[in-house]
C-alpha cells in the first residue's frame, strides 16, 4: 500500500507541474495540496512542506504576472513620456517579478530594457546640471578677524 502511496505523490507532483505549464494554476496547487497531503500521512515531513509551499506559489503566480506586466507597460508608457528614471525602475520591477516567478529569459530582458535607459537618465541629469548650473559669486577676500570684506 505504501508502495502506492508514493507513486500518487508522483503523479500528483508530475501533474501539478504539467498544470504549471499550461497556465492551470488553481488546478496545479490542488494538485500539489493532494501530493503534500499523502506525503503528510506517509510522515515524509520534508516533501511535504516542499509541495505546500509549491502548491501556495501556484495560487501567487496569476498575481505576479499580473503585476509584472503592469510594471513592464508601465516602463513603455513612461518611456513614451521620456521620463527615463521611471521606466528604469519599471523595468527593474518587472525583472524582479520575473526572477520570483523564475522566468529568468523575461528577467534577462527587462534587465537589458532597463540598462540602456538608466545611461539615458544620466546623460539627461547632466545635460539638466549643464543648463542650470550655478555659478558662485566671486570669492571676495574678507578680513579673518571680522568676517567683513576688505576695502
Amino acid at each position: 500500500v505504501e508502495d502506492e502511496e508514493h507513486l500518487k505523490i508522483s503523479e500528483y507532483y508530475e501533474d501539478g507541474e504539467e498544470a504549471l505549464k499550461e497556465q492551470d494554476y488553481d488546478k496545479a496547487a490542488k494538485l500539489f495540496t493532494k501530493a503534500s497531503q499523502l506525503a503528510e500521512d506517509l510522515y515524509i515531513l520534508d516533501i511535504a512542506e516542499t509541495l505546500k509551499e509549491k502548491a501556495s506559489f501556484a495560487t501567487r503566480i496569476p498575481e505576479l504576472l499580473k503585476q509584472r506586466d503592469k510594471h513592464a507597460q508601465e516602463a513603455r508608457n513612461y518611456l513614451k513620456n521620456e521620463d527615463f528614471h521611471s521606466a528604469y525602475v519599471s523595468y527593474k520591477k518587472a525583472s524582479e517579478l520575473s526572477k520570483k516567478l523564475l522566468d529568468f529569459e523575461k528577467e534577462e530582458e527587462y534587465l537589458r530594457l532597463g540598462i540602456p535607459i538608466l545611461h539615458k537618465t544620466y546623460d539627461k541629469l547632466r545635460e539638466i546640471g549643464r543648463e542650470y548650473e550655478v555659478h558662485p559669486p566671486p570669492l571676495v577676500e574678507a578680513d579673518v578677524a571680522s568676517g567683513q570684506p576688505r576695502e
